[in-house]
């Protein structure tokens, strides 16, 4: 029988379940907007399926664990694995993650300027100065990172995402020596206090659990629970 793969197909699957629980999440996530605007939902209380609308926000660890169960794939395919390798796959990354990412910025600014009619030097000012370096920050995804302005306050997942990028190798090798040991520590310790200016506590659990679940194979031994004689 061919091995089971949590392979792409798998992944892209898997993706497309979370997209569905994020736009829920950003479309119902206030019982107000499905009152005003009379949306029929399968529950008829509008404070339950606002509940349940917030709860999908778990698809923001679901991502997590993607980008790291995808990356740590990469990482063990390679037999001479060393910091340098791991760390040009990161970069490699998060060039297609910004490249993919400007074309929503530049197309976010245009229609804030050119249809809402909002002033660009007015987003990215402190004091009625405009500050350059917070538009750059914007632009390559870093706003939250640094705590500048931000065209749009749900961009703050991609510092994470592209401060997740850099941490998952130090995650790979920190589990490649520790082993499972890191799991119950990073499930109960502040995540909080290692990044405090961004939303980062409970996230970086899900992307160790990436990794465990790669380099362990956990997808192909749960597919197989109850076949093996």
């Amino acid at each position: 029988m061919k091995e089971y793969k949590f392979d792409t197909r798998s992944t892209s699957v898997l993706k497309g379940l979370l997209i569905i629980f994020l736009l829920i999440h950003h479309l119902f996530n206030e019982a107000t907007v499905i009152t005003d605007r009379k949306v029929i939902t399968l529950f008829l209380d509008p404070l339950l399926s606002q509940s349940i609308a917030r709860y999908f926000r778990i698809c923001v660890g679901g991502f997590a664990f993607l980008t790291a169960y995808g990356m740590s794939a990469k990482f063990n395919k390679i037999e001479k694995m060393n910091n340098n390798s791991m760390f040009l796959i990161s970069i490699d990354r998060y060039i297609k993650l910004l490249f993919s990412f400007e074309f929503v910025y530049v197309i976010a600014l245009l229609v804030s300027r050119f249809v809402f009619k909002n002033s660009i030097a007015a987003t990215y000012a402190i004091e009625g100065k405009f500050k350059y370096n917070y538009m750059i920050y914007d632009a390559l995804g870093l706003a939250n990172f640094f705590g500048s302005p931000s065209l749009n306050a749900t961009w703050w997942y991609m510092s994470f995402a592209i401060l997740l990028i850099f941490i998952v190798p130090v995650l790979f090798i920190g589990y490649k020596r520790m082993g499972v040991v890191l799991l119950p520590f990073f499930a109960l310790i502040p995540l909080k206090l290692l990044a405090p200016n961004m939303e980062v506590n409970a996230l970086l659990f899900p992307a160790l659990l990436g990794i465990f679940f790669e380099t362990e194979n956990i997808f192909p031994r749960l597919k197989n629970i109850g076949k093996e004689k």
